[in-house]
């Protein structure tokens, strides 16, 4: 038992540290963030740490550009590509709206049925670009 008396903030990172590293986390609570350039629009996509059973996979995403407004709607642009090449739909963008230079926010997928040895998030046509990649390895961070 952990009992702390007077100090609530460290008692609550104590609580997330734990959920984090616990038995049910992935091998490895931090990927590297993968970015793209094109079309005059940076993209920088970090997946979120997600426990071995989670029911969705959360993804951190970045948009800057200084040359045209970012309308996309990024639900609709992205998706999420398991080992077998099965696509998953982005279920829901939350973050700022369409417009302005400057975006983030997070996607969030459906978890793969299985855990997969890699996995990519593709981007659609945002900045004019055709198809943007981001892959990550699983295997890599066990």
């Amino acid at each position: 038992m952990i009992r702390i008396v007077h100090k609530t903030v460290p008692a609550v990172l104590l609580v997330c540290l734990i959920f984090a590293t616990g038995p049910n986390a992935t091998a490895s609570s931090t990927f590297p963030p993968r970015s793209n350039d094109g079309g005059g629009v940076r993209v920088v996509v970090t997946p979120r740490p997600h426990a071995a059973n989670a029911e969705t996979w959360d993804f951190d995403v970045a948009l800057d550009t200084h040359t045209k407004p970012l309308t996309d709607d990024l639900a609709a642009a992205t998706s999420l590509v398991d080992d077998q090449g099965r696509a998953t739909p982005a279920k829901s963008w939350n973050g700022d709206p369409p417009g302005g230079h400057h975006r983030k926010g997070v996607l969030q997928f459906s978890a793969p049925a299985h855990n997969p040895a890699t996995f990519e998030v593709l981007v659609k046509g945002v900045g004019g670009v055709d198809v943007r990649i981001f892959r990550w390895d699983l295997k890599s961070h066990n």
